[in-house]
């Protein structure tokens, strides 16, 4: 979702744990001093609609893929399939241009996305099917998009609440809500996550570059692994390739993607190293920015989003999977064939 800055993000690194923290210590101070804008797109200036992923794209067989294994992009039937809780959207802002967002259904009426993608109006109109849905959002209050330097110190950020969730009208017809994790979900360093999103495909390559595919309205997906996890309750997560990351690698799929413009509000998951494991999928985090080859995502685990989630629930009468007590039949239904 950001313009990527110039230059790399990290030196090179040594093979040592040791090195991978001072390497990743030099790194905020660099964006500290080096950072005097917002990282986030300007607000939008009009009404947002989100469409989702049972709208667009051709028919392809299931299972096929357009980019290489391991960052993978699925559309048409596959898509329809698999992720059909995933929506995006385009939205054009104060300053003329036009940015892409990501959200997903985790509720009979509920999407969740990131605060930087709503405006300040606070209506959304989705379409599911041809079928239109009138939303109100709301915004985590102790979200700020200025001040992002501050995110790159062990402190708290006004990055780290980018969450938002938007209340359907009424509910969509969908074959599965996702779910949120539990607040004991695991961020030790190298676990693997599932980025999803409708950016475009951004994959590390073992050369240490980045090769981008180009922007696409379709779902993508690729693994990262988690880096470090800081601020508030470790709610602001920073997810690396392997080529970034100098500890022991779990066996099974390789990390290699990053977020990228189109991603923000999306989900990253977390999941089995194996397609046949991802309908035991749950959501681990908001995609919020990337900045050099480093991405960044709002863990939901975090305390203070949890409960920001579950007041807005109370607030409305509604379910959200993961985190309130009475949910649909449908959250984390298998679409396994």
């Amino acid at each position: 979702m950001l313009q990527k800055p110039s230059g790399s993000f990290f030196s090179t690194l040594g093979s040592t744990c040791g090195v991978l923290l001072l390497a990743i210590s030099l790194a905020h101070a660099q964006v500290k001093t080096s950072v005097k804008a917002a990282l986030f797109p300007p607000e939008p200036s009009e009404a947002v609609v989100f469409r989702s992923v049972a709208n667009e794209g051709p028919e392809l067989k299931t299972g096929e893929a357009l980019v290489t294994h391991p960052v993978k992009t699925l559309e048409g039937a596959t898509a329809r399939a698999y992720w059909p809780a995933s929506f995006f959207f385009n939205y054009k802002a104060s300053d003329g241009h036009t940015y892409p967002c990501s959200g997903t259904l985790v509720g009979s009426r509920t999407l969740l996305t990131a605060a930087h993608c709503i405006p300040s109006s606070k209506v959304v109109t989705l379409f599911n099917q041809d079928t239109k849905f009138n939303v109100s959002c709301e915004k985590n209050p102790a979200f700020r998009r200025d001040d992002v330097a501050s995110c790159f110190e062990d402190a708290d950020c006004p990055a780290a609440s980018d969450v938002a969730l938007c209340f359907l009208s009424n509910e969509p017809i969908v074959q599965r809500l996702e779910v949120i994790s539990p607040p004991s979900a695991s961020l030790s360093i190298g676990r693997r996550t599932l980025i999803s999103g409708f950016g475009c495909v951004n994959q590390v390559t073992s050369g240490g570059g980045s090769s981008l595919q180009g922007d696409r309205q379709v779902l993508t997906v690729g693994w990262a692994a988690i880096a470090r996890s800081w601020s508030a309750g470790n709610a602001l997560v920073q997810l690396l390739s392997d080529a970034d990351l100098s500890v022991p690698k779990p066996a099974g799929q390789a990390a290699n993607a990053q977020l990228c413009k189109g991603d923000s509000g999306g989900a990253t998951y977390t999941a089995g190293t194996d397609e046949s494991q991802w309908d035991q999928r749950a959501i681990l985090g908001v995609n919020s920015f990337y900045f050099g080859r480093a991405s960044y995502v709002v863990s939901v685990s975090s305390p203070s989003i949890r409960d920001f989630m579950k007041k807005q629930a109370d607030k409305r009468s509604t379910d959200i999977c993961g985190v309130t007590d009475a949910t649909s039949t449908l959250c984390g239904r298998s679409l396994a064939k």
